[in-house]
């Protein structure tokens, strides 16, 4: 019987091939409750800075609003066009919060490399994808935040 997932062969024997039953909970569901118990627990560590579980859970909340006054509306795609930095957590969070997928985005791609995947990734209304293109190809203000 040959085997539906060939990885598995290289599995040391005291690991199990799968984890289920897998538990009905979203990351977003952990990260509010780790924000709770205990919130000053260090969750993220970038250049030399500490943001905690709590941080982290207000500051997605405030760009979960920020997507929602922006009328984004639940269920769709938010590109995030940022490096690896707390920024893209607060961001992640944030979309998920509201109910919308993530798609990261490579900061260091050029305008053209960017037009498939922001295609790709189900933007309906061009005119939103063309205004990210624009603005992905500018420099940046340096004004940290969630923009919608």
């Amino acid at each position: 019987m040959p085997i539906a997932a060939p990885w598995l062969s290289h599995y040391d024997p005291d690991v199990p091939s799968s984890l289920a039953p897998y538990p009905h909970r979203t990351l977003v569901d952990y990260l509010a409750d780790i924000a709770r118990d205990p919130p000053k627990s260090p969750a993220l560590l970038f250049k030399g800075a500490t943001m905690t579980y709590g941080e982290l859970d207000r500051l997605s909340d405030a760009c979960a609003a920020a997507l929602g006054r922006a009328r984004h509306p639940a269920r769709r795609t938010v590109g995030l066009l940022l490096p690896n930095c707390p920024q893209f957590f607060i961001a992640e969070f944030g979309a998920w919060k509201l109910g919308a997928i993530v798609a990261p985005l490579n900061p260091i791609y050029t305008e053209h490399e960017l037009e498939g995947p922001i295609r790709e990734h189900g933007r309906r209304d061009d005119r939103h994808a063309d205004a990210l293109l624009t603005r992905a190809s500018r420099p940046s203000s340096g004004a940290p935040g969630c923009a919608a």
